[in-house]
């Protein structure tokens, strides 16, 4: 009888030491995740109306990280001159393999709603060289790998002066 309850114990003790390693595991590879690098590769005018500015973004993301994560959403902000919002871009299901140790290129369409932009001073700004004149995505990225979901944060800035010249 004995013996059984040793048995059993023994089993049960290896389990959670293997659940806690996991989760170990997960959560050393996740915080590997918050430091991956991105860069703007690629900014392109898709269409021009007067209401609208449409745009197509390629972003390059490294992952460090061991694991392999897919981006299941994103939800950002477009803000011109980081106070001016001109948009939002979203998407609830992309579901994009981020590759282990790896880079990976996400492209975003973004809608520039012209009417939000404050002509004065973008205009001035951008008579005077455009240095001061960015369009930034702010917002994050959901990412997931087996059954856990990361929320990484991301703001990604280009010049605006390149996307209207």
């Amino acid at each position: 009888m004995l013996k059984k309850y040793l048995i059993f114990g023994g089993i049960a003790l290896a389990a959670t030491a293997g659940a806690i390693a996991t989760v170990r595991y997960y959560k050393n590879q996740s915080e590997i995740l918050y430091n991956f690098t991105y860069s703007v590769k690629s900014v392109q005018t898709i269409s021009k109306t007067k209401e609208i500015l449409k745009l197509r973004a390629t972003v390059e993301i490294d992952n460090p990280s061991k694991l392999q994560f897919v981006l299941a959403s994103y939800n950002f902000d477009i803000l011109l001159n980081r106070s001016n919002k001109v948009g939002v871009i979203s998407n609830s299901n992309i579901n994009q393999t981020l590759e282990r140790n790896g880079k990976s290129y996400i492209t975003f369409d973004i809608d520039i709603l012209l009417k939000d932009i404050n002509w004065v001073s973008t205009g001035i700004d951008l008579l005077l060289g455009g240095k001061n004149s960015l369009l930034t995505l702010d917002g994050n990225l959901v990412v997931k790998s087996g059954i856990l979901f990361f929320r990484v944060p991301l703001d990604l800035s280009y010049s605006f002066k390149y996307i209207l010249g």
